[in-house]
């Protein structure tokens, strides 16, 4: 998600691209990518941190970003399963 923004993409179509867009194009992800009533919740949250990064793609290529997302929790069926230990 991190390396879409960095080339460009709107925060919107990045989201939806790693969501809703995942679900529908791989059987095994049917009926996840929502919060609609009645799905089961796979949340995961993310924080959005401003800085300077390295990023590389899943093909080796290395780029600089200012902007990086970083896990924060992640929620199944309405519980915390993960959340980043804090200092």
């Amino acid at each position: 998600m991190s390396n879409l923004l960095s080339l460009g993409l709107p925060l919107e179509r990045v989201v939806a691209m790693a969501t809703i867009n995942s679900a529908n194009t791989f059987p095994v992800f049917q009926g996840r990518g929502t919060l609609k009533p009645g799905s089961p919740a796979y949340v995961a949250i993310l924080e959005l941190r401003q800085g300077d990064f390295g990023l590389v793609d899943s093909m080796g290529v290395k780029r600089a970003a200012t902007q990086k997302f970083f896990g924060s929790a992640t929620v199944i069926g309405g519980k915390i399963v993960w959340q980043e230990k804090t200092t």
